[in-house]
């Protein structure tokens, strides 16, 4: 996991990895996806407007129990996924 902007991004080294990690979001009751995105801006204005702050969301997606923010990047593009663990 890295810092970037602000936030913590997970940075997926092969499309096996990225896919796994997928997987496992997406079979979680508890994630709901918010979209994929290229540039992380856009993924700051969908949240924007679902009433997040910029500081919940960089709050968020430090967070590895309770509420989070998961965003993977594989390629120059971003998976985002929010919800609870």
């Amino acid at each position: 996991m890295e810092i970037s902007k602000g936030i913590a991004v997970w940075y997926c080294d092969t499309e096996e990895e990225l896919n796994e990690r997928l997987q496992e979001l997406g079979s979680n009751p508890d994630f709901t996806q918010v979209g994929d995105y290229d540039m992380l801006q856009d993924m700051y204005d969908e949240l924007n407007y679902q009433g997040f702050t910029d500081e919940q969301i960089e709050s968020l997606s430090h967070q590895l129990y309770g509420n989070c923010l998961d965003i993977l990047e594989y390629n120059s593009q971003y998976y985002a996924y929010i919800g609870a663990r």
